[in-house]
């Protein structure tokens, strides 16, 4: 029994099982195939899941009963397709099928090869698909004992079907579920284990095959779906097992994929066909291309034009292994052998380049990378590396000159450590690893590693490479410049000539004969001697090179092949030949002279070739044949010799378009074995021939006054549309005075339309005929087109008649007339008539109407004037008044006029006339300026009437009415506002309650003021100036400034940001008109403090502590203060910071080199939110006035600083006693002469602490000096002068003066002894003993000796000194070495941890994975989440939580829903912390706002919130509930004030509890009052149970969300956030411990090098040198030797890094300082 299956069912079965499969069974499909006419369909059975084979066996038994034997057993999966066979080996009689699953959703396969290579850089990425292909392949034949054949197959012969490629191979094959796990999308061959392989072989890797493709690079499982999906849509894969006779077939086609999803099948499955079938292919002979033929790939031209390479290795941390070569390509004597790259070219040539010239100043290289690299021997395209520091060329010139770095090409072949993206195409971290510090290059010498200087032996093999490879050939003694009319003519010159060159040194004339290396024996053969028969040669067929050749017949003897015997030679015959170039056999093309155009001759040279590719010559007559599809071909002769060149081409055919179209002409010359090649042109359009003009017809009418278009096009002689420089059409128009000329480019396009200014005779009443001329100027052989033009009068408007009618009369109205009609009547009957050009009356329709103008109507009846009515003109009621009538007529071709004058006669009286002699405008509260005449026609008397004034009102057009008689007439006058005098405020609050605004906020509305006259009217008055008038304190953004009114009379003063001191604050709008000033309102402000805004830093410390030089620091307590006082809190304590600098008289400003420090972490025991701790600060050792300020970075620019502190660091306890002055070693003898005898002079003694601080000031005693001997028992001790031994000196104010200490006269003492003088202070105020000055000096009783010992003497000290500096100097440098070791061991530990939880995920790169981390974060906070629209009220003060809407935030909707509900009545209130606040906000809103003050609040009646729910009696259940019960306080999340909020809402919700629906609280309920009180339930359908039992109606019942009108819970954040948030901190925690870690390092290795400098190096060698000297000295004085503080520099203590978090910095600080 044979088994293969994928993941589960996927299709229908035929047949079913004995029952349906429950909990704990397994489907199996099993097929019957041991005979022929076994059943076609499957059968289902169902198997226990503890079934042993047993049971397995009984139930295929209870299905087929013939399979009682024969059956083998193998684990039995769910969901398997298992074989009932006759054996293992039997072939399937029967086709059968298997059901398999795959995973990814189809677009994942479909789509992710366009996703992958479409990403590529800008290559073509069709190589890299068909290499995935490949790949596979590669696998499948790595076990291949025979030829490994892979085959690409390109089928694009459409009668065989849709195009395809075919991928081949002779592998392994694939079994069934191998076939399976290949169609799974990222099922790497590390991770088919288990339930997907079913051949039991685990994965082994491969040995390593170096510099080649290891048959093990089928990695991830994507490349093979995402090649063929790249490609094309479908996928088909047959593989047969070696050792199976089973063909299995798999189709995954996109269209498959679409037709399942519209049937709504299962996407996810399909089948494996297993069959026999059998490959054929029919139709044309493919064309065969061997891959291991193709010599022109960039790899095989490389190492081709190779001379030389440079093997290396480089070994990166892990089992990282690359193995490199460098090859050189030298320069050989005009040109660089470097090959060139299609991708990257390196010549880039114009168009006039001469082909056999390069500029030799480019690089040969070019900007090309050196090194292309591979994995596993695959070529990782888009991967480079440009050089390695010791391949780069040198800043100095080097060994090799510099232009020999850009002769060199690489190649890096890697292991499968580096990691690769999953398309093959780039590198992850190859040149990240290879430029690490760490990576070890070594060089590969005969195969064998060779650790030495990798950057010495590249220079050294590229110079050799150089000498050795590189030939340039100099051209000397320049002769002049020639035309070589052999080659194309762009080409032909200039070309310089010269007589000699020089090559290796040496100058070879022109003609001068250079000898050869001497000849070379090319083949050898011997013949035997026969006796009866000649000697004979077998045939010579080597000989292929032209030259002369010498064949040399030897006789020879047989045993030794000597050609002397016996001292003479033996018979020998030269014969002398030459061997020349054979008949020609093939050709080739030279160089042509483009572009080719239709109709002019072209030449084609020739290149003739014998058979072996030598040059040979035409000399026998030939025939060409030229032939190209689509083109008539003809060529003048063919010439013979050297330069054969086919002459006189010219080709004639159509091109499409000015750009030409390619051809294949392929030239055919009968007689040659290889008698045919295809030369690839670009054919252009001919020279112009002729031109082309439509309309075709020879007479064009038009009508007079427009202008006609010619479409022209400029043809060559084959019909070709083409295009020249310089291509100008001219038309020419004659029959007629100014007409226009047209004129037309078509250099570009060779067409064009010609046309221009409308053609326009004068006067034309009949027709008219033209003459049109159209010819290129430019090219006179292109003969004109003429064309007749007849010119139609216009038919369009050319003159305009006015006539009235009286009667039957028409009487004519001319242009400019004068008609007289009497005052006040109406002109009627007016006609008007239009006519055209040829005087023909037009008609007049609707189109013309409108475009008839009368200028004493605005209103005309369109219908009158198609009758050609004109409208009735109303004659002026004045006899001093004329009337001007003007008709006009305007279209797109003439305008036209007509006017007339109506004079009015005069007539009875019949009205009463008004006029108002001034303006019609009066003020509010102004008289009426001027007078208002009334006169009549009958009466030239008038009555005039003055004095008018209207009552104040709104203003507006007002109607004078005047009456005389039975007539009245009416004067119109418009009432404007009066004088400005009041400034209003528009769309502004009630002015009686001062308006509340935050410091520093904007106002809510902008301040528009408008100017009103006294009765409120608005004052249209412009520019009048407005200001705004203020205290100083009260501060304005933007500042305040004067603006002017607008016409309207307003003026926007805008938005102003407030800046002010708390409390109540006024401003007022005043302005100025007519030198005076206009009040305006004052408004009030109530400035309410910024909780948010920092404004200064508190500072907590003890004031009365003691800084002494060298300790601790009291404790510093920060709090950042807000403008409310209040302490800003959520402050990131990196963003404050503590300085300490030395006071100077330069001013208080922190200097540059100002110690900074950092705040401690936060203790248990401190205090709440937003304290800052600076703790154990070290105090500076040097005493002095310090100041230490604190500061808080608001942001980039702005820092907040606290006051200076000024400290007075006072000198430590005293230590010990030291001189003022280090005196010499004293050398001094007992003698009578008191110089020699004098041992101090002028010592100056003092009391100094741990730090060299002067202290002890106020301390009184004596010093007692004494003088001891080096060995205590020695009782031969010189005395002082007067014979004694101790001497005291007075200490006062901290300091002893010793004037002299002398010796005494004839003193005891050995002579050559060194002695001490012990100066111990004896202090009764100090308790502590200190330590005692020890000046060492030398006895001698000799005086020679002594002045001799003295010198010496100096001689040391001056030593000690040095020696004393240059210890200082390297003891400061090791600590400074040692400091840094501890520093990056002290961040390298953190690193390490966070590395761990960052490996844990699987990040390959921090950078990416942050950026991809931060954009989750951002998706997550862009998604569109519920919030609460109710506006939440202003914080002024820190004891303003907010409105309770705004406090809480839930998860669940439904729950979110019937709590918001639940709590309508309190959603707006606004909770405080006092209840002063509270009193605030009611003041403020006038008690319009509830509010809530939490110390009002009885907190004992508050729940605990961590009471268990009221169904848990004693911690056990009482009854189980259904529905979920919770308490409702538990689903609420604060964002923040937690604690006060629990208290909110443990007073509103209290043990609210909620279920999801009204039973589950029914049910509930009747449960728990069984045992306890019951409190208010809520259901997450919206329904309430009080807790007195009452529920039902609309009052109980929650609305739709929707209803809530906003007043609803805001849901928090999602919980990924939160958790990308801390993964984003960890992240950014680790990048920049890494950022610390790096620059760490780089100081760590700059001092360690400067160590190792030359300089430093000197120092030690000095250093010994003099303690050398200082050892002989003391050896000479006989002293004992110089004690060394820190021992010596090279045993100076180490410190230990993991014992010495904080390395001692002062120590060093001070001894730098000491050098300096």
């Amino acid at each position: 029994m044979a088994a293969a299956g994928g993941g589960g069912p996927g299709g229908p079965s035929e047949g079913t099982g004995d029952d349906g499969g429950g909990v704990g069974s397994r489907t199996v499909y099993l097929f019957d195939r041991r005979e022929k006419e076994s059943e076609l369909g499957d059968r289902t059975l169902q198997v226990g899941e503890r079934s042993d084979y047993a049971g397995f066996r009984a139930a295929v038994c209870q299905v087929h009963e013939r399979a009682k034997e024969g059956c083998a057993h193998e684990t039995v999966k769910d969901g398997v397709t298992l074989y009932l066979l006759q054996s293992v080996n039997q072939l399937l009689l029967t086709a059968t099928k298997e059901r398999i699953d795959f995973l990814p959703h189809y677009d994942t396969l479909v789509k992710s090869g366009m996703y992958e290579y479409y990403a590529s850089e800008g290559q073509n990425p069709l190589p890299f698909a068909l290499a995935e292909l490949i790949d596979n392949s590669l696998s499948a034949t790595s076990r291949n004992v025979g030829i490994r054949r892979i085959q690409i197959k390109l089928l694009f012969d459409e009668t065989q079907g849709k195009p395809a490629v075919a991928v081949i191979d002779n592998g392994r094959g694939m079994t069934s579920k191998q076939l399976n796990n290949w169609a799974v999308y990222r099922l790497s061959k590390f991770t088919r284990q288990g339930d997907f392989e079913s051949d039991h072989s685990g994965y082994v890797r491969p040995v390593p095959v170096p510099r080649s493709l290891n048959s093990d690079i089928s990695y991830f499982g994507v490349g093979g779906k995402q090649a063929v999906f790249f490609v094309g849509q479908s996928a088909r894969m047959i593989s047969k097992p070696a050792d199976s006779q089973d063909v299995h077939e798999l189709v995954l086609s996109k269209e498959d994929f679409e037709k399942k999803e519209k049937n709504k099948e299962a996407i996810y499955s399909g089948y494996i066909r297993n069959r026999k079938i059998s490959m054929f292919e029919k139709g044309k002979a493919p064309k065969i291309i061997n891959l291991r033929e193709i010599q022109d790939d960039m790899q095989t031209l490389y190492i081709n034009t190779a001379a030389d390479s440079f093997e290396f290795k480089a070994h990166v941390e892990g089992d990282g292994v690359v193995e490199g070569i460098i090859r050189y390509h030298p320069f050989l004597y005009d040109r660089e052998t470097y090959p060139d790259d299609p991708c990257f070219p390196s010549k880039l040539k114009d168009e006039d380049d001469d082909d056999d010239c390069f500029i030799l100043e480019k690089a040969a290289r070019g900007k090309r990378p050196i090194f292309e690299c591979f994995w596993n021997g695959r070529l990782i395209p888009y991967t480079s590396v440009e050089d390695f520091d010791w391949c780069t060329p040198p800043k100095k010139r080097g060994l090799a000159p510099i232009e020999c770095y850009n002769r060199i090409s690489g190649a890096l072949f890697t292991n499968d450590k580096f990691q690769v993206s999953t398309n093959k195409l780039t590198f992850m971290d190859l040149e990240l690893k290879l430029k690490d510090k760490n990576t070890l290059f070594t060089r590969i010498l005969n195969g064998q590693e060779q650790r030495m200087k990798i950057d010495r032996e590249f220079a050294l093999w590229l110079k050799d490479c150089h000498e050795k490879y590189d030939k340039q050939i100099k051209f000397t003694l320049f002769k002049g410049v020639i035309t070589r009319p052999d080659l194309p003519s762009k080409k032909q010159g200039p070309w310089a000539t010269y007589s000699a060159i020089e090559w290796d040194g040496k100058i070879y004339k022109a003609g001068q004969l250079v000898a050869s290396s001497g000849n070379k024996e090319i083949i050898s053969h011997i013949s035997q001697h026969g006796g009866k028969w000649p000697y004979w040669f077998k045939k010579m067929e080597n000989i292929q090179k032209l030259g002369n050749y010498t064949l040399k017949l030897q006789v020879v003897l047989n045993e030794s092949n000597a050609d002397t015997y016996s001292g003479r030679p033996l018979p020998s015959k030269i014969i002398k030949f030459s061997v020349k170039e054979g008949k020609p056999e093939k050709f080739s093309f030279g160089l042509l002279d483009p572009p080719f155009r239709v109709g002019v001759p072209f030449n084609i040279p020739l290149e003739f070739q014998d058979e072996f590719g030598h040059a040979s010559q035409l000399v026998t007559d030939i025939q060409p044949v030229l032939e190209a599809s689509g083109l008539s071909l003809r060529y003048e002769e063919i010439t013979k010799g050297p330069n054969c060149v086919i002459r006189g081409v010219t080709a004639r055919g159509p091109v499409n378009s000015c750009q030409g179209k390619n051809y294949n002409l392929k030239v055919i010359l009968p007689g040659l074995k290889e008698d045919s090649q295809i030369l690839k042109i670009r054919l252009l359009p001919g020279h112009p021939h002729r031109l082309k003009v439509k309309p075709d017809s020879e007479i064009l009418v038009i009508e007079n006054g427009t202008a006609f278009p010619f479409q022209v096009e400029v043809l060559d002689e084959s019909d070709n549309i083409t295009a020249q420089p310089k291509l100008i059409v001219h038309c020419k128009f004659s029959g007629a005075p100014d007409l226009p000329v047209y004129v037309v480019d078509c250099s570009s396009s060779g067409t064009s339309i010609l046309t221009g200014s409308a053609i326009q005779v004068q006067n034309i009443k009949k027709d008219q005929t033209l003459k049109a001329r159209i010819e290129i100027l430019n090219f006179k052989e292109v003969p004109p087109v003429e064309k007749t033009i007849k010119l139609l009068p216009s038919s369009h408007v050319a003159r305009l008649q006015i006539f009235s009618l009286e009667g039957q009369k028409a009487i004519q109205i001319k242009h400019q007339d004068e008609v007289n009609w009497i005052a006040g009547d109406i002109m009627r009957n007016l006609i008007f008539q239009m006519y055209d050009e040829g005087e023909r009356e037009i008609n007049i329709t609707s189109a013309l109407a409108e475009k008839i103008k009368v200028n004493w109507t605005p209103e005309i009846n369109k219908e009158h004037l198609v009758q050609g009515l004109l409208p009735d003109v109303q004659v002026p009621t004045s006899v001093k008044d004329m009337r001007y009538c003007q008709v006009s007529f305007q279209d797109d071709h003439v305008s036209l006029e007509s006017a007339f004058t109506v004079r009015p006669l005069p007539d009875e009286p019949k009205h009463l006339k008004c006029e108002l002699k001034g303006g019609k405008t009066v003020q509010m509260g102004q008289e009426l300026q001027g007078e208002i005449a009334r006169n009549t026609s009958e009466n030239t008397q008038s009555i005039s009437v003055r004095g008018i004034r209207f009552i104040p009102g709104p203003p507006g057009n007002k109607d004078l009415c005047f009456t005389w008689r039975e007539f009245s007439d009416f004067i119109r006058v418009q009432l404007i506002s009066g004088p400005p005098a009041k400034l209003l405020l528009i769309d502004w609050p009630e002015l009686k309650e001062s308006i509340p605004v935050i410091n520093g906020r904007d106002l809510q509305n902008p301040l528009l003021v408008q100017l009103c006259d006294q009765w409120d009217n608005p004052a249209p008055v412009p520019h009048v100036k407005i200001s705004l008038i203020k205290a100083s304190n009260l501060k304005l953004t933007p500042s305040n400034q004067q603006h002017k009114t607008d016409d309207k009379g307003r003026a926007n003063l805008g938005v102003f940001s407030i800046f002010a001191p708390r409390g109540e604050h006024t401003m007022q709008v005043k302005a100025i008109y007519n030198k005076s000033t206009i009040e305006g309102p004052t408004i009030k402000l109530m400035i309410l403090p910024d909780p948010e805004k920092p404004v200064r830093i508190n500072v907590k410390y003890d004031k009365d502590a003691s800084f002494l030089a060298g300790g601790l620091f009291t404790d510093f307590m920060i709090t950042v203060i807000s403008e409310d006082d209040s302490i800003i809190k959520n402050i990131n304590p990196a963003r404050i910071s503590m300085k300490l600098w030395k006071l100077s008289s330069g001013g208080n400003r922190p200097p540059a080199n100002a110690e900074t420090f950092s705040c401690n972490k936060i203790k248990d025991n401190d205090k709440e939110d937003g304290c800052f701790y600076f703790r154990d600060k070290v105090i500076p050792n040097k005493v002095g006035t310090y100041c230490i300020q604190f500061g808080f970075m608001m942001d980039k620019a702005n820092i907040l600083n606290s006051e200076q502190i000024i400290v007075d660091v006072l000198p430590n306890q005293p230590v010990k006693l030291v001189p003022k002055i280090q005196p010499p070693t004293p050398a001094v003898s007992n003698v009578r002469s008191v110089a020699s005898r004098t041992l101090v002079r002028d010592l100056h003694l003092s009391i100094m602490d741990d730090y060299s601080n002067h202290t002890g000031i106020d301390l009184v005693g004596t010093i007692i000096a004494t003088i001891k001997g080096f060995n205590e028992e020695d009782t031969d001790i010189p005395l002082f002068n007067g014979k004694v031994r101790t001497l005291e000196f007075p200490f006062v104010n901290g300091s002893a003066e010793i004037t002299s200490l002398v010796l005494a006269e004839n003193s005891p003492g050995r002579d050559s002894t060194e002695y001490f003088i012990i100066f111990e202070p004896r202090l009764p105020l100090l308790s502590r003993t200190l330590e005692p000055y020890i000046l060492p000096f030398m006895f001698y009783n000799d005086v020679k000796k002594q002045q001799q010992m003295a010198a010496l003497t100096k001689e040391k000290d001056q030593l000690s000194k040095s020696i004393f500096a240059y210890r200082g100097l390297f003891e400061a440098n090791q600590q400074l070495l040692d400091e840094m070791k501890c520093k990056l061991f002290c961040i390298q530990r953190p690193c390490k941890i966070m590395l761990q939880g960052i490996v844990r995920q699987k990040m390959p790169h921090i950078e990416a994975l942050l950026k991809r981390k931060l954009s989750e974060q951002d998706e997550l906070k862009k998604k569109p989440r519920r919030s609460c629209t109710l506006p939440n009220y202003t914080k002024g003060t820190g004891d303003i939580l907010g409105k309770i809407a705004h406090l809480a935030q839930i998860e669940d909707d439904r729950a979110a829903m019937v709590i918001s509900w639940h709590l309508a009545s309190d959603m707006d209130c606004v909770v405080t912390l006092t209840t002063d606040a509270a009193r605030r906000i009611y003041d403020e809103t006038q008690g319009r706002q509830q509010v809530l003050p939490l110390d009002s609040i009885y907190k004992k009646t508050l729940p605990d919130w961590k009471r268990p729910l009221p169904h848990f009696r004693n911690g056990k259940l009482y009854f189980k509930p259904i529905g979920d019960p919770v308490f409702a306080r538990d689903l609420l999340t604060f964002p923040d004030n937690i604690e006060h909020c629990e208290t909110v809402f443990g007073m509103l919700l209290g043990d609210t509890i909620i279920l999801d629906n009204l039973d589950a609280a029914n049910h509930y309920r009747k449960e728990v009052v069984k045992i306890a009180h019951c409190p208010t339930l809520l259901t997450r359908d919206g329904d309430r149970i009080r807790s007195n039992g009452k529920f039902g109606g609309l009052q109980n019942k929650a609305p739709p969300m929707d209803k809530l009108r906003g007043m609803v819970f805001g849901a928090p954040v999602p919980k990924q956030c939160l958790i990308i948030g801390k993964q984003i901190d960890l992240l950014q925690q680790y990048r920049s411990a890494l950022c610390k870690l790096d620059a760490v390092n780089k100081d760590l290795n700059n001092q360690l090098e400067y160590l190792r400098t030359p300089d430093m190096k000197q120092k030690k060698q000095e250093l010994d040198e003099q303690e050398k000297n200082l050892k002989l000295i003391e050896q000479k004085l006989g002293m004992t030797p110089t004690r060394k503080s820190n021992d010596s520099l090279r045993h100076s203590a180490k410190v230990e890094v993991a014992d010495c978090p904080v390395p001692p910095k002062r120590m060093r600080r001070e001894t730098i300082r000491q050098n300096r």
